[in-house]
C-alpha cells in the first residue's frame, strides 16, 4: 500500500511539473543524489519484501541499467546490499 501511493504522488508531482513547463525535479538531482535516495528508500523500507523489477520500475530504469548504476555506487548487486 505504501508502494502504491508513494507511485501515486510521484504521478501528481510529475503531472504538476507537466502542467507548469517546469523541468522534471529528478534532472535536478546529481548522481549521487539520486542513488542516495534510492538507498534511502531502500533503507526505510527494508522489512517490506522488494524485488529488483519493481525498484528499477519506480525509478523508471530497466533493471540492466538500474543494477549498473547500483552497483557502481554501493559495490554491490541489488540482493548482495544489507543496508
Amino acid at each position: 500500500m505504501i508502494k502504491t501511493r508513494f507511485i501515486e504522488c510521484l504521478v501528481q508531482i510529475s503531472r504538476f511539473y507537466a502542467a507548469h513547463g517546469t523541468p522534471h525535479p529528478t534532472l535536478a538531482y546529481t548522481y549521487e543524489q539520486w542513488i542516495a535516495s534510492v538507498i534511502s528508500l531502500i533503507e526505510q523500507h527494508y522489512n517490506k519484501p522488494f524485488s529488483l523489477d519493481q525498484l528499477s520500475r519506480l525509478c523508471g530504469m530497466s533493471i540492466p541499467s538500474f543494477t549498473a548504476k547500483f552497483k557502481t555506487y554501493t559495490k554491490k548487486t541489488f540482493v548482495e546490499y544489507k543496508p
